[in-house]
Formats: structure tokens, C-alpha cells, sequence
């Protein structure tokens, strides 16, 4: 007895590279630094007995928010995006993401992230995270093209996430977490 393979439908890899181009959206690898990043520090906070649960709320947010935020990103760049060669393949330059529904996307998660934040870790934590979606996308970002401090403002938000597990964990800002 022969078994023929059919071929998936076009529809189908179609919503596949759909979704595949809203998840490289939201930058994965570095979305997941920040994540391991965050959860060491909520670790190192909890004197190496962290409590599962809040854990787990507290990297569901964080990554939610920073996914969003890096989405954001790409739709603020997307024209600049366009002109260089390392980077007219991401999904909007290259068309595969519509850039109003990029913005829609990021603006969601991140605020989807930053409820989750609030909602089920605390304020503070929510607070911080919301601080360095801000320097990144406001700060950060546009002054990358127009001068050299983009590195020093860009740092805040690279340090950040360490902020963020730490007050998760602790519930206060500390000098520990900084």
C-alpha cells in the first residue's frame, strides 16, 4: 500500500509565513535575553528560593512588553529599514507585515505586557518595564541615527530588565537591583 504526501495548501504556508513574520516582529532572541535576564535577577532577589508563580508572571509580562516594544521598534524604523541591505528583508521594509498593523500588534502586546505586569506582579515592576519601552522607542531609537549618546541612552533600557525581576521579586527598588 502507497502513501502519497499532498501538498499543504498555499493558504495554509501563507498564514505560516504570516505568522512567522509577526513573531521575527517581535525579535525573539533578544526578547529572550531580556527574559533570562529578568529572571535571573528576580532569582538573585529571592535569595535563590524564588516563588513560582510570581516568577512566571513575572517573565510572561516582561516578555509580552518587551516583544511589543521591539515591534514597535521595527514600525518606527521601517523607512531606514528599507535602505539598508543588513536590514530590507525584515517584515516590514520587505512588505510582509502592513506597518499600520505593526503598530497595532506592538502597541497591544506591550501594553497587553504591561498590564499583566501591573495586574499580577505589582505596580512597580509594570512601572519600570513601561520606563524602558519608553527610553527605547523614544530615546533610544531616534537619537541612534544623530549621535554617538545613543549608546549611553541606549544602555538604560539594556539594564532595565534587571530592575524588573528584581522589584518583581523583592516589591521594592533596591540597590541591590541596580
Amino acid at each position: 500500500m502507497s502513501r502519497t504526501l499532498e501538498r499543504a495548501p498555499d493558504a495554509d504556508v501563507s498564514e505560516i509565513s504570516r505568522v512567522a513574520a509577526y513573531v521575527e516582529l517581535t525579535k525573539p532572541g533578544i526578547a529572550g535575553y531580556v527574559m533570562i535576564t529578568t529572571g535571573t535577577s528576580f532569582y538573585v532577589a529571592s535569595r535563590g528560593s524564588p516563588a513560582f508563580l510570581p516568577l512566571v508572571h513575572t517573565l510572561v509580562g516582561t516578555v509580552a512588553a518587551t516583544a511589543g516594544s521591539l515591534a514597535l521598534n521595527q514600525y518606527i524604523e521601517r523607512r531606514v529599514d528599507a535602505l539598508m541591505n543588513r536590514t530590507r528583508g525584515r517584515p516590514l521594509p520587505s512588505g510582509r507585515v502592513d506597518p499600520i498593523q505593526a503598530l497595532a500588534f506592538g502597541g497591544a502586546l506591550l501594553a497587553a505586557g504591561l498590564a499583566w505586569l501591573y495586574l499580577a506582579v505589582g505596580p512597580l515592576p509594570a512601572g519600570v518595564a513601561a520606563v524602558s519601552a519608553g527610553i527605547y522607542n523614544l530615546g533610544y531609537t531616534p537619537l541612534k541615527s544623530r549621535s554617538y549618546l545613543a549608546t549611553l541612552v541606549g544602555a538604560v533600557p539594556g539594564a532595565l530588565p534587571v530592575v524588573i525581576g528584581w522589584t518583581a521579586a523583592a516589591g521594592e527598588l533596591h540597590l541591590g537591583g541596580l
